[in-house]
């Protein structure tokens, strides 16, 4: 903690594939988003928060999950993340041509 604030850190992820109302991550591997939600653990046991943000780029979706087909690893990954206390969470946003921003939240379902 400084000044009274704990750090933390953040990786956020854009969601793009929809199927049948649910939102799918991974769309392709990636093995470096696997090695980004490593780092998200390790952090947590320094002590710092940790956030996994989804942004999820369209509206009227049911809930987010990980695509295990497209790649197990980042599917344990997010299991995982979980366990170490990393806090996973997913928006749906809106856009405008200034500007974007996170909107609703969304359920996240492992």
């Amino acid at each position: 903690m400084k000044n009274g604030l704990q750090k933390a850190f953040a990786e956020v992820k854009g969601v793009t594939l929809e199927e049948n109302g649910a939102v799918l991550f991974p769309d392709a591997p990636t093995k470096r988003g696997v090695k980004h939600i490593h780092g998200l653990c390790r952090a947590t046991e320094d002590s710092y928060l940790a956030f996994l943000v989804f942004v999820i780029q369209m509206k009227n979706v049911r809930y987010l999950s990980q695509k295990r087909r497209t790649h197990p690893a980042f599917g344990t990954a997010m299991e995982d993340a979980r366990k170490y206390g990393v806090t996973l969470l997913a928006f749906d946003c809106c856009a405008s041509p200034d500007e974007i921003w996170l909107d609703q939240p969304i359920n996240i379902v492992l």
